[in-house]
């Protein structure tokens, strides 16, 4: 039984790291769409409702409690991380959901690195 339970853990980690790849996915094509319709990027994630989600995407490491961050001046959209603290956005070197300690996400606008 000790030997299931690290493991069950590891693959509860894997199923949000996946929700989260999914949901970064979609809320970025909902992010270009706007764009594209208003000629700029929204400036909080709630102006893509009801037009282009009916509800945004909860991010699973707050347990659903809480919207992906999305800050418009560095075009950045990101989940917490594992640590479910808000480090700032700090995606910059964060390139994986393995790291415990930062956020993970993408930025919308590469030229922004």
């Amino acid at each position: 039984m000790a030997m299931v339970l690290p493991a069950l853990g590891t693959a509860i980690k894997k199923v949000k790291e996946c929700y989260i790849r999914k949901d970064l996915v979609q809320i970025r094509i909902a992010l270009e769409i706007h764009c594209q319709q208003e000629g700029s990027y929204p400036q909080v994630l709630n102006d893509l409702s009801p037009n282009l989600f009916k509800e945004l995407p909860q991010d699973p490491w707050t347990n659903y409690n809480e919207n992906y961050h999305y800050n418009f001046e560095k075009n950045g959209l990101y989940s917490v991380g594992s640590n479910c603290l808000d480090d700032g956005g700090d995606i910059k070197t964060n390139r994986t959901l393995n790291s415990s300690s930062k956020d993970y996400g993408l930025y919308l606008n590469e030229d922004y690195k």
